[in-house]
Order: structure tokens, then sequence, then C-alpha cells
């Protein structure tokens, strides 16, 4: 077995970051829930992060797959409840594989990425304390295995904000 690519604190474990077409969320291991959607957000070089007030740590805005609900729509959702912003133009990079402690369950997360065109000011709620705009230094409470997906995204082209219409 490899080894992960990146273990945090509390010993959850990044196994692999899988590239694809969104097609391939298809072909992941049928016995490995897909639990989760994360977006990695840009703007002006800048990753949107979320404070999650019960985790008390820095994280990709993101959630819990709905039943009924496709990743992309999760996606989208979690992202409009958790930050505020509107509503993005998501593009999917890839899907990430963890082990999560304590009870050591293998799980994926459907992964997308955008870049916004603006910002609204953030309004907190019951989930999320405040919104930082991370340029990739070192920051306290930084949720390790995010940090690693931005990594890994490194964002490119998928990452520049939608073009408006020739006129």
């Amino acid at each position: 077995m490899a080894s992960p690519i990146m273990i945090d604190a509390a010993g959850n474990e990044l196994l692999e970051f899988r590239t694809g077409a969104e097609g391939s969320l298809e072909l992941l291991e049928a016995d490995i829930p897909l639990t989760l959607a994360l977006v990695v957000a840009r703007y002006n070089g800048k990753t949107l992060l979320v404070l999650n007030r019960s985790r008390k740590e820095w994280e990709l805005p993101g959630g819990m797959v709905e039943p009924g609900e496709t990743p992309r729509e999760a996606a989208v959702r979690e992202f409009v409840e958790e930050t505020g912003q509107t509503v993005p133009v998501i593009s999917f990079v890839g899907a990430a594989k963890f082990r999560l402690m304590p009870d050591r369950r293998l799980e994926y997360s459907a992964v997308y990425v955008c870049g916004l065109v603006g910002r609204i000011p953030f309004v907190p709620n019951d989930e999320i304390a405040d919104v930082r705009w991370w340029d990739g230094t070192e920051i306290s409470a930084l949720a390790a295995l995010d940090a690693e997906i931005c990594r890994l995204v490194q964002c490119g082209e998928h990452c520049q904000p939608p073009q408006s219409a020739p006129r």
C-alpha cells in the first residue's frame, strides 16, 4: 500500500488525489462512499477559506453530498451557504480519497475549482465564523489536508474568472 500524501495532526490521511473528467467519479471504488464536495475558489491570486465554528479550523468551502444531490450540486450549494458569495461557475478537477479518524473510515470527496469575478462581504452564520483570502503562506489553525489539496490542484486556467461574452 502506498504512503499517504499527507497526514494531519488528528491522524486523518489524504491517501490519493485523482485528476480527470467528472465522469471519472463513476469509476471510483464502489465500496468507498463519495460523501463530500469541496471548492477551491480563487480571486486575485488568493484562495477563499472558511473558519469552521465547530472544528475551529480554516478549511475549503464545501460539505456533505445530500441524498439525491450530485457532487456538483452539493459543491455549489455548500459554497454559497458557507461563504455568502454568488453562485460560482465551477470546474471539476479530481477526487480526493481520505482515511478519517478515529474509525479509519474511507471516503471520497469531489474537488472543484473556480475563479471569482468579485467578492461579496461575508456575514457570519451558524456554521462559518469568518472567511479569509489565503495567499498560501502559513496560518494557524489551517486544515492541513485542505491546504494540501490546494497545492495539488494548483488551479491554473481553471481558477480564472469567467470571461464576459463579447458584445
